[in-house]
């Protein structure tokens, strides 16, 4: 469980971040038909609320209890949810772009 819970508290983080440095007010002039980066940001800002909570919950349980276990189901979203995040950034981060 510390693995995920240190995997998850690096994402909030990194997440949590890049909205301070940059908070994203779409400005009426500026939004077209094509609104891709704007959803993306919402959906992101989205995934790094709901982790925040969740970590804020695991550590709770940590505090109220001496051994904290959760479902085998639970814990599989958990990685794979990781999996998921670790992809999206590792394709932003390293792919090319496609104009170029």
């Amino acid at each position: 469980m510390t693995t995920y819970q240190s995997s998850w508290q690096k994402m909030v983080e990194s997440l949590n971040q890049a909205s301070v440095k940059e908070e994203v007010t779409p400005q009426p002039e500026l939004i077209t038909e094509d609104q891709e980066a704007y959803m993306l940001l919402t959906e992101l800002k989205s995934i790094a609320d709901k982790a925040q909570q969740c970590v804020e919950l695991v550590r709770e349980d940590m505090k109220d209890f001496d051994d904290v276990e959760y479902d085998a189901w639970l814990q599989s979203k958990v990685t794979k949810c990781n999996d998921y995040m670790n992809t999206v950034f590792d394709y932003m981060m390293y792919s090319e772009d496609e104009d170029d």
